[in-house]
């Protein structure tokens, strides 16, 4: 993919899917759900969601998983402090924590399609602002759970 792609959107340092294709996409999904990652590190994942309703409505959403326990299960002190400092900031911005198996915490929020790169860049900001680690840009591929 490169960044002259009109099918993504740029917002700094990652690419996004353009919300109209992932509206199509999920339309054409036997679930009608389409994910798309869009940045990740060891201790987070973050996706776009696209979900349509029997309607064919599409409603976005913003997932974030946070890492905060090894794959093995070993609780990892310095990940709990950078998962509890990054929920208390994520959470004031609307993002509802869950737990998920494998050590991951899901948060998501539903978001406008008009407000959804807005979003992705405010939530990056609040990522890099409350919690020191580095983070790559996502694949933009399919994917399931981590």
């Amino acid at each position: 993919m490169t960044t002259n792609d009109p099918r993504f959107l740029r917002i700094g340092p990652i690419t996004i899917p353009d919300p109209t294709i992932m509206e199509a996409a999920a339309r054409r999904t036997e679930g009608g759900e389409l994910y798309r990652q869009i940045a990740r590190s060891d201790m987070f994942r973050l996706g776009v969601v696209a979900s349509a309703s029997a309607a064919g409505d599409v409603s976005f959403r913003i997932e974030l998983l946070l890492r905060i326990y090894s794959a093995e299960g070993e609780a990892k002190p310095s990940a709990l402090v950078k998962a509890a400092i990054l929920l208390k900031a994520i959470a004031r911005r609307g993002y509802a924590p869950r737990h998920q198996d494998g050590g991951w915490i899901s948060c998501e929020k539903q978001v406008a399609r008009s407000g959804l790169v807005r979003e992705c860049e405010s939530l990056l900001r609040t990522i890099e602002e409350n919690v020191e680690m580095r983070w790559s840009r996502g694949d933009s591929s399919a994917e399931g759970n981590p």
